[in-house]
Protein backbone atom coordinates (compact mmCIF):
# COMPACT_ATOMS: atom_id res chain seq x y z
CA UNK A 1 0.00 0.00 0.00
CA UNK A 2 1.61 3.33 -0.97
CA UNK A 3 2.31 5.81 1.61
CA UNK A 4 1.70 9.74 0.78
CA UNK A 5 3.20 12.87 2.54
CA UNK A 6 0.02 15.85 3.32
CA UNK A 7 1.55 19.16 2.91
CA UNK A 8 -1.24 21.40 4.61
CA UNK A 9 -1.23 25.27 4.73
CA UNK A 10 -4.05 26.65 6.53
CA UNK A 11 -5.94 23.86 6.80
CA UNK A 12 -5.90 22.92 3.43
CA UNK A 13 -3.94 20.55 1.37
CA UNK A 14 -1.08 21.35 -1.04
CA UNK A 15 1.05 20.88 -3.77
CA UNK A 16 3.15 23.59 -4.39
CA UNK A 17 3.43 26.78 -2.13
CA UNK A 18 3.67 30.24 -4.19
CA UNK A 19 4.92 33.36 -2.24
CA UNK A 20 4.30 36.42 -2.79
CA UNK A 21 5.73 38.58 -5.03
CA UNK A 22 8.97 40.36 -3.69
CA UNK A 23 11.96 42.79 -4.16
CA UNK A 24 15.23 42.66 -3.08
CA UNK A 25 15.73 43.97 0.69
CA UNK A 26 12.75 42.77 1.57
CA UNK A 27 11.98 39.44 4.01
CA UNK A 28 8.95 37.46 3.29
CA UNK A 29 6.49 36.07 5.48
CA UNK A 30 6.59 33.29 7.19
CA UNK A 31 4.14 30.57 5.99
CA UNK A 32 3.44 27.74 8.39
CA UNK A 33 3.42 24.16 7.07
CA UNK A 34 1.82 21.39 8.19
CA UNK A 35 2.98 17.81 7.24
CA UNK A 36 1.38 14.27 7.78
CA UNK A 37 1.45 11.22 6.49
CA UNK A 38 -1.69 9.08 4.43
CA UNK A 39 -1.67 6.49 7.34
CA UNK A 40 -4.77 7.60 9.29
CA UNK A 41 -6.49 7.88 5.99
CA UNK A 42 -5.27 4.57 5.08
CA UNK A 43 -6.04 2.43 8.61
CA UNK A 44 -2.20 1.98 8.18
CA UNK A 45 0.27 2.34 11.04
CA UNK A 46 3.61 3.00 8.96
CA UNK A 47 5.51 5.45 10.39
CA UNK A 48 8.28 7.50 8.68
CA UNK A 49 11.92 7.61 10.60
CA UNK A 50 14.77 9.22 9.52
CA UNK A 51 12.52 12.55 7.79
CA UNK A 52 15.15 15.02 6.63
CA UNK A 53 14.58 18.22 4.57
CA UNK A 54 16.58 19.40 1.65
CA UNK A 55 15.84 21.79 -1.41
CA UNK A 56 15.43 20.77 -5.37
CA UNK A 57 14.94 22.63 -8.02
CA UNK A 58 16.74 23.80 -11.52
CA UNK A 59 20.12 23.70 -10.87
CA UNK A 60 20.97 27.46 -11.98
CA UNK A 61 18.06 28.72 -9.44
CA UNK A 62 19.09 26.63 -6.94
CA UNK A 63 22.97 27.97 -7.41
CA UNK A 64 21.49 31.44 -6.81
CA UNK A 65 19.58 30.47 -3.39
CA UNK A 66 21.56 28.51 -2.21
CA UNK A 67 25.09 29.58 -3.42
CA UNK A 68 25.12 32.76 -3.77
CA UNK A 69 22.73 34.50 -1.64
CA UNK A 70 23.23 33.22 1.33
CA UNK A 71 26.96 34.58 1.12
CA UNK A 72 26.74 38.40 -0.21
CA UNK A 73 27.12 39.50 3.35
CA UNK A 74 30.14 36.59 4.06
CA UNK A 75 32.70 37.61 1.42
CA UNK A 76 36.24 36.57 2.28
CA UNK A 77 38.27 39.59 3.43
CA UNK A 78 35.56 41.87 3.99
CA UNK A 79 34.00 42.82 7.54
CA UNK A 80 31.05 39.97 7.91
CA UNK A 81 27.77 41.72 7.19
CA UNK A 82 25.24 38.36 7.59
CA UNK A 83 22.11 41.31 7.06
CA UNK A 84 23.24 41.55 3.48
CA UNK A 85 22.65 37.62 3.03
CA UNK A 86 19.07 36.31 1.87
CA UNK A 87 17.64 32.52 1.08
CA UNK A 88 15.13 30.37 1.83
CA UNK A 89 15.14 29.75 5.90
CA UNK A 90 12.77 27.32 7.52
CA UNK A 91 11.90 27.25 11.21
CA UNK A 92 10.63 24.40 13.42
CA UNK A 93 10.64 26.04 16.72
CA UNK A 94 7.37 28.36 15.74
CA UNK A 95 9.33 31.46 14.60
CA UNK A 96 12.17 31.60 17.43
CA UNK A 97 14.86 30.65 14.86
CA UNK A 98 15.53 30.15 12.08
CA UNK A 99 18.07 27.93 9.70
CA UNK A 100 18.58 29.11 6.03
CA UNK A 101 19.46 26.72 2.86
CA UNK A 102 22.86 26.86 1.49
CA UNK A 103 25.63 25.32 0.11
CA UNK A 104 29.12 24.86 1.53
CA UNK A 105 30.94 28.25 0.71
CA UNK A 106 34.48 29.88 2.43
CA UNK A 107 34.76 27.11 4.81
CA UNK A 108 31.06 27.66 6.24
CA UNK A 109 28.87 24.50 5.92
CA UNK A 110 26.12 23.55 4.23
CA UNK A 111 22.35 23.39 5.22
CA UNK A 112 20.00 21.29 3.10
CA UNK A 113 21.63 21.05 -0.20
CA UNK A 114 20.37 18.36 -2.19
CA UNK A 115 23.82 17.20 -3.97
CA UNK A 116 25.18 16.57 -0.03
CA UNK A 117 22.89 14.69 1.91
CA UNK A 118 25.26 15.23 5.03
CA UNK A 119 23.79 18.35 5.15
CA UNK A 120 19.57 17.62 4.95
CA UNK A 121 18.06 19.37 7.78
CA UNK A 122 16.92 16.09 10.44
CA UNK A 123 12.91 17.00 11.63
CA UNK A 124 13.55 17.93 15.33
CA UNK A 125 11.17 16.13 18.22
CA UNK A 126 10.33 20.00 18.87
CA UNK A 127 8.18 20.07 15.75
CA UNK A 128 6.43 16.82 15.92
CA UNK A 129 3.22 16.36 17.76
CA UNK A 130 2.59 14.19 19.42
CA UNK A 131 6.65 14.37 20.41
CA UNK A 132 8.62 12.14 19.14
CA UNK A 133 12.35 11.08 18.53
CA UNK A 134 14.02 13.76 16.22
CA UNK A 135 13.57 12.61 12.52
CA UNK A 136 10.42 10.30 13.45
CA UNK A 137 7.03 11.09 12.11
CA UNK A 138 4.72 8.31 13.55
CA UNK A 139 1.76 7.22 11.60
CA UNK A 140 -0.68 9.74 13.59
CA UNK A 141 1.48 12.29 14.62
CA UNK A 142 2.19 16.04 12.80
CA UNK A 143 5.21 18.49 11.88
CA UNK A 144 4.87 21.78 11.86
CA UNK A 145 7.08 24.36 10.46
CA UNK A 146 7.68 27.74 9.13
CA UNK A 147 8.78 28.63 5.73
CA UNK A 148 10.17 32.30 4.87
CA UNK A 149 12.45 33.89 2.17
CA UNK A 150 14.43 36.61 2.56
CA UNK A 151 15.32 38.14 -1.31
CA UNK A 152 18.92 40.05 -0.54
CA UNK A 153 19.30 44.09 -1.22
CA UNK A 154 21.84 43.31 -3.91
CA UNK A 155 19.97 40.77 -5.53
CA UNK A 156 19.08 41.36 -9.01
CA UNK A 157 17.10 38.07 -10.50
CA UNK A 158 13.70 39.16 -11.47
CA UNK A 159 12.39 35.62 -11.94
CA UNK A 160 10.15 33.01 -10.28
CA UNK A 161 12.50 30.48 -8.42
CA UNK A 162 11.68 26.97 -9.54
CA UNK A 163 12.13 25.14 -6.12
CA UNK A 164 10.63 22.78 -3.74
CA UNK A 165 11.39 21.12 -0.09
CA UNK A 166 11.91 17.90 -0.32
CA UNK A 167 11.44 15.39 2.32
CA UNK A 168 13.92 12.34 2.17
CA UNK A 169 12.95 9.17 4.65
CA UNK A 170 12.47 5.28 5.54
CA UNK A 171 8.90 3.90 6.22
CA UNK A 172 8.41 1.62 8.75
Amino acid sequence: MPLNLIWTLNGNSISSLPFPIAFPGVMGAAQELTLRTSAAEDLTYLNLTGVQFFLDGDADELNTLLYEWPYYGSQPGAIPQPSLNGGIEVSFDNGVTFQRFCRSRFGLPGLGDPADPTTWLTLPSAAIFPSDADGNLGAFATASMLLRYNVPAQANQYQIFDVRLEAAFDVV
